[in-house]
């Protein structure tokens, strides 16, 4: 469609004038320009409103400086979360909900950690602690159709090598705390899952800006945050570059064929009977595996993006064996850990 030059089209003749077609133009181009953007990949961010007596939440407040930015060729969307349990259960799926699959949806809060920290785990169990309005849930649980565990589906190992690498500090934490934070760390994975979305998503904790040393503000804040982000992105590229080679090879990528720990826990039966066989067993016993016993040796990464296929050396095999045996061994300390929390007390 010609916007500009519309003589032809006898609106000229009509009545409008050229100040008017051009302020007519200008706003088609503008809706144009917003409905390119909104289909720009995304990435959905959260962080918390103040609570209490304070006037500020890191969380939000370096959260807040990203909104619009694109990172790594995704538009970022950004909310702030009230700390109330009602208001986290209304918004968060919401927002998640407003793309139909975001390239990742990650919830920021604060913890008194001298760094940045990534949460885990997520536990369907609220706390008896009352949120801002006064209010705290009847029910322990924070859905009642959930698993009694999720854990994180942001690529722990690449954030934390790339993070280093970066100079920013942050560490693994297996307690995102029983209260809001962990609230709404369950309850973004828990619609991620009924959506039937792919996201990386997940809960990372920021401290206080006067626990860091040297003290940092909002802007600094930011950076990590930024950066955090664009890892998490580049992973997701890099394992859509994966699943297409395999495609084009026929590698099967199914990983829970390769026996990796499932992301949520949702049979109590089954987490009875294997914790209590695990501990007859006595605390993470595995024994080693026969060398030969998974059949032969799995392709690299860049082995599946060539086309390779070489010989795995007996090194390389010993330390994979090594880092499933240690999958399997938290999976079995998650799972005695989930059980005990729904013994009755």
């Amino acid at each position: 469609m010609n916007l500009l030059g519309c003589e032809a089209d006898g609106l000229y003749t009509s009545g409008m004038s050229r100040s008017a077609l051009l302020s007519a133009s200008l706003l088609l181009l503008a809706l144009s320009s917003a409905a390119s953007a909104q289909d720009d990949p995304v990435v959905l961010i959260t962080g918390f409103t103040p609570w209490g007596s304070r006037t500020h939440n890191p969380s939000w407040e370096g959260a807040k400086l990203l909104e619009g930015e694109m990172i790594e060729g995704h538009l970022v969307r950004t909310t702030e979360l009230e700390v109330d349990y009602r208001a986290v259960s209304r918004e968060v799926p919401k927002f998640v909900g407003s793309v139909p699959q975001p390239a990742a949806v990650i919830h920021f809060g604060v913890a008194g950690s001298p760094t940045l920290r990534l949460e885990r785990r997520a536990h369907n169990q609220a706390s008896w602690h009352r949120d801002d309005g006064g209010y705290a849930p009847v029910d322990n649980r924070v859905a009642e159709d959930g698993p009694m565990i999720y854990t994180s589906e942001l690529p722990e190992a690449e954030i934390l090598e790339g993070m280093a690498e970066a100079g920013h500090q942050i560490r693994t934490s297996d307690n995102a705390g029983s209260y809001l934070c962990e609230f709404t760390f369950y309850t973004g994975l828990y619609h991620r899952e009924k959506l039937g979305q792919s996201s990386a998503a997940g809960f990372i904790h920021v401290p206080y800006f006067r626990t860091r040393e040297p003290p940092v503000n909002a802007e600094t804040l930011a950076v990590e945050m930024r950066e955090l982000i664009a890892i998490v992105l580049r992973k997701r590229k890099v394992d859509a570059d994966i699943a297409q080679a395999a495609a084009a090879h026929g590698v099967p990528l199914d990983p829970n064929a390769e026996g990796e720990p499932s992301t949520a826990i949702n049979d109590p039966g089954e987490v009875f009977a294997e914790v209590a066989e695990e501990d007859a067993a006595g605390p993470d016993s595995a024994p080693e595996e026969d060398e030969a016993a998974d059949g032969p040796p799995r392709s690299g990464i860049a082995d599946v993006m060539s086309g390779r296929k070489p010989e795995e050396t007996k090194a390389e095999r010993k330390s994979r064996k090594r880092r499933e045996r240690e999958a399997r061994q938290r999976q079995r300390r998650e799972r005695r850990e989930a059980l005990r929390a729904r013994r009755p007390r």
